[in-house]
């Protein structure tokens, strides 16, 4: 499957994880008690979780030298090549692998994200200053990616004005749009010109891990799904994937079908191949999924 294929099945995934990930309590709810500065954290969670399944999506192509994954993750594309990965070997499309490591990676988060919580709690004071630091690296980096969002967006709809446009001016955007959450931090109490200015306090400290773990958290995990969705959509293609490193391929089977005289075109009128008609298809079907998927994710965190 090509790159923007595979980021409407990390959009599909994504949104369908949010049920799971209120179930077992990794994403919160929304309530009618909570405040406006509430509801905005658990949407800036939300975008997180969205941006984690668009990266994970991304993950397994990142062991391709001419692949956009790797391109745009050229540091993990080293860490690949100095392990060994082979591009559709047996770590990156391997539903197992690909499940360990996230699944290890996001026990390590919790448990040391835990751990980190409790030191700011007890009043740890440069545990409390780590996180106040976090906090606003945080800010950054989320204002930055929601740059990237609006790229994306002006690619989708092929507007090569407005691509231009926000790229030329992405650092500038990315400020406003800093200022902006570090605006709605000041008003919730989380950040304060007192902390930013060396007098951090537990008020201000522990919410603001609280915040960074949960975050890591979700990103982590919608990743896992996003990453999934990527194996699910090769699992249609002639290649496939592996479970356990076993190679499956469905689609290869159909190729075969297809070949069988007259019966086969007929059975199977599109040829599975990457990049075909087969492929926009499937693109399609996947798009208009995110539809009903989306209410299904809103209806979950609406509590619903």
């Amino acid at each position: 499957m090509l790159y923007p294929t595979h980021k409407r099945f990390g959009i599909l995934w994504g949104l369908l994880a949010f049920p799971i990930g209120i179930f077992i309590g990794t994403v919160p709810v929304m309530s009618l008690d909570m405040t406006a500065n509430d509801i905005f954290m658990i949407i800036i969670c939300c975008y997180i979780g969205m941006r984690g399944a668009l990266f994970g999506a991304e993950f397994p192509d990142i062991d391709s030298h001419t692949s956009i994954p790797r391109k745009k993750h050229p540091i993990l594309g080293k860490v690949f090549d100095a392990a060994g990965v082979k591009h559709r070997g047996k770590y990156s499309h391997d539903f197992f692998s690909i499940g360990a490591t996230f699944v290890i990676i996001y026990f390590l988060a919790a448990v040391i994200g835990d751990q980190f919580i409790q030191s700011v709690a007890t009043g740890n004071s440069l545990a409390g200053y780590l996180a106040y630091m976090g906090l606003l690296v945080f800010v950054w980096i989320t204002a930055i990616s929601m740059v990237d969002f609006i790229l994306w967006i002006a690619n989708m709809i092929k507007n090569k004005k407005m691509w231009a446009i926000v790229n030329a001016n992405r650092i500038k955007i990315g400020g406003v749009i800093g200022v902006f959450l570090m605006m709605i931090l000041f008003v919730s109490g989380v950040l304060s010109l007192k902390a930013m200015l060396g007098g951090v306090e537990l008020r201000q400290s522990l919410p603001a891990s609280i915040m960074l773990v949960a975050s890591l958290k979700i990103y982590i995990g919608f990743s896992l799904a996003g990453a999934y969705s990527h194996l699910f959509a090769d699992m249609i293609t002639k290649q496939g994937v592996s479970i356990f490193f076993i190679r499956i391929s469905p689609m290869g089977v159909v190729s075969k079908v297809r070949k069988i005289p007259i019966v086969g075109k007929f059975l199977v009128p599109l040829d599975p191949k990457t990049g075909g008609k087969f492929e926009d298809l499937v693109r399609f079907i996947v798009t208009i999924a995110c539809v009903p998927a989306t209410f299904i994710a809103v209806m979950a965190i609406s509590g619903v």
